[in-house]
């Protein structure tokens, strides 16, 4: 086992592809580039191949930066009679290219030939899969403890590690660059490269120790039982996306939130699955921890707990045992519970899904229009609050009041409703 940390020295080399034009072109062939999601077409005009890579060069390097950002980036050249290179003007960038060829009416081509080959493929200090990057002289492999402290170099690429599983993945406070890229890259395309770090790690560690934190770290854990510790994270840089990105895939994954911002699984098609959750705080119960549990989390796996003593949770997953002690929770779309101890702070409900069993002490409110049911709901103590204002709540059995003569404690379920007195 070693104990590779991260440096970030690899010398920065630029992205070259290079085309090669072939066969016999016609008139109105068409010769497309690929990046992305984005093509671009040149339409042969004579069946002279080097006159027409001419005019292919000079149509490349006058494209629209707005229609095809991610061609812009690189310069076309040249380089013989069936040849043109693509190179990247910034070094260090990698991209995907790829081409093909077709007749005038998009059919199948039929003598022409078309084709790519990344001559010299990009690399650098960003990158994770670059041994130069690690002062070990070695790309982390299985059973290394992994650590990323004082620098703030970013990790961008070369980051599908998915066959590696780590001892422990430690990303200290004092990292500040980032691990991963935006949706949107920043010259304004869908970002089509490896966003996430996808690597397993038994142990994961973040934001311990001094130092603000990174501002954006995607993390994907895919296969390895994991516990992953959040201490704190940094400011987030994009507007409603938490700095902190997390997705796990193992049945019994574990997330322990101290401090910071957290998201999993919250966007189109992304998947997590948490078996045990952790929320606390390290000063400040209400503001600590700010986390978002997306619909693509699976949090109601056999034997799932989840306990907050603190921090404003968004949860839009269907939760088994809720231990709530302190803190926000607010239970959107079409999240349901089976078990719910509300023992203190706030549960804001604004989702359809059915709560089993709530066991209120504390605060509730219905805050939607739309129709709920809670089948059963304890309140506890002198100072519950059960709110449904809006009257929408069904609910199945009788309300119980355990332990209580509802001083101090209130409930409102909206006008026109009748109470049947029993006992218990």
């Amino acid at each position: 086992m070693a104990t590779p940390r991260w440096t970030g020295n690899a010398r920065s080399v630029a992205d070259l592809w290079t085309i090669t034009a072939g066969g016999t072109w016609e008139a109105g062939d068409l010769f497309l580039v690929t990046m992305g999601g984005k093509s671009y077409t040149y339409a042969a005009t004579t069946t002279v191949i080097t006159d027409q890579l001419t005019l292919f060069v000079a149509a490349y390097n006058a494209l629209d930066s707005a229609i095809y950002p991610e061609h812009v980036r690189f310069v076309a050249a040249k380089t013989s009679a069936t040849t043109v290179t693509l190179t990247e003007d910034t070094e260090g960038v990698p991209h995907t290219v790829t081409v093909t060829t077709t007749e005038s009416d998009g059919g199948a081509a039929d003598l022409q030939t078309w084709t790519v080959a990344n001559t010299t493929a990009a690399t650098g200090p960003n990158f994770w899969d670059n041994a130069s990057n690690w002062d070990t002289g070695a790309i982390p492999i299985d059973a290394d403890t992994v650590w990323i402290e004082n620098s703030n170099v970013d990790i961008l690429y070369g980051i599908s590690q998915s066959a590696i599983e780590l001892t422990a993945l430690n990303i200290a406070g004092s990292y500040t660059g980032k691990i991963g890229l935006p949706r949107i890259n920043a010259d304004g395309y869908a970002e089509y490269r490896t966003r996430y770090l996808t690597i397993d790690s038994t142990t994961v560690n973040i934001g311990y120790g001094a130092g603000a934190g990174s501002s954006r770290i995607n993390l994907s854990l895919p296969d390895l039982a994991t516990t992953v510790n959040v201490y704190k994270t940094g400011a987030a840089i994009e507007d409603g996306v938490p700095p902190l990105l997390l997705l796990a895939a193992e049945a019994t994954a574990a997330l322990n939130i101290t401090k910071g911002n957290v998201g999993s699984a919250i966007f189109g098609t992304e998947t997590a699955t948490w078996k045990t959750i952790k929320i606390g705080s390290e000063t400040n119960p209400a503001t600590d921890a700010t986390v978002w549990f997306g619909s693509g989390c699976t949090l109601n796996g056999a034997g799932s707990t989840y306990v907050q003593n603190g921090g404003n949770v968004r949860c839009d997953a269907t939760l088994l045992t809720v231990t709530k002690n302190d803190g926000t929770l607010t239970l959107t779309g079409a999240a349901a519970a089976t078990t719910i101890y509300n023992r203190g702070g706030q549960l804001i409900d604004e989702s359809t899904g059915t709560f089993t069993s709530l066991y209120n002490s504390a605060y509730y409110l219905r805050r939607s229009q739309k129709a709920k049911t809670i089948t059963t709901a304890y309140c506890y103590g002198e100072k519950f609050k059960l709110l449904d204002p809006n009257g929408v709540v069904v609910w199945t059995n009788a309300t119980q009041f355990i332990e209580t003569r509802n001083v101090g404690g209130s409930f409102d379920w909206g006008v026109h409703k009748k109470i049947t007195i029993a006992d218990i």
